[in-house]
């Protein structure tokens, strides 16, 4: 007699899709939009509570798509803290994902998937240009703006630019001097 299983693993959880590709890293899920300029994507989920066991299987997908199996193991089910599950995937270029996960028991038994989290691989680098058309001093004595090469006793001057072709709301624009780095204004 050999015992029979049909009972599914419950849904794990997509805690985090992780960048650490260009200007804007750390998790993709926790910035507007979701968009990132990675290609290759590290998703951390958690099967805490699922009812999976070592030897089971998280299947991480993009909507029906199976991208990667990834074995459970001890750390994964571990009282206290238990480590995430990690699946690490290519993202091509420009393309929306629906990424979620689901575990898959020794017997074939497919749990809930988690929830889907959208997340857009963007790497058009942007046409728009904004050149400076001020620099201005509003600190006293002198206030106004600053002529090219003059001189302030502000510590932060305000740049002016105007914007070559619309922008959409949240794009930023990073302002250099030469090729320092000074700051990032937000659309």
């Amino acid at each position: 007699e050999f015992p029979v299983d049909t009972q599914a693993p419950s849904a794990p959880q997509l805690l985090e899709v992780v960048d650490d590709f260009g200007l804007v890293q750390g998790n993709v899920l926790a910035q507007a939009g979701s968009v990132t300029d990675a290609r290759s994507l590290v998703l951390k989920f958690s099967v805490a509570g699922t009812g999976a066991q070592v030897g089971d299987v998280l299947a991480v997908r993009n909507g029906t798509q199976t991208l990667q199996l990834v074995a459970i193991t001890a750390e994964h089910l571990a009282q206290g803290a238990p480590e995430p599950v990690l699946a690490t995937v290519s993202a091509p270029a420009n393309i929306t994902y629906g990424f979620s996960g689901l575990v898959i028991d020794r017997a074939g038994n497919e749990g809930a998937a988690s929830q889907t989290r959208t997340v857009v691989v963007d790497t058009t680098a942007p046409t728009i240009t904004a050149p400076v058309t001020a620099v201005v001093d509003d600190v006293e004595l002198f206030t106004g703006t600053i002529a090219s090469g003059g001189r302030t006793n502000d510590p932060q001057v305000l740049v002016r630019g105007t914007l070559s072709a619309a922008a959409a709301e949240g794009d930023t624009v990073r302002v250099y001097d030469d090729t320092a780095f000074l700051g990032v204004a937000t659309i």
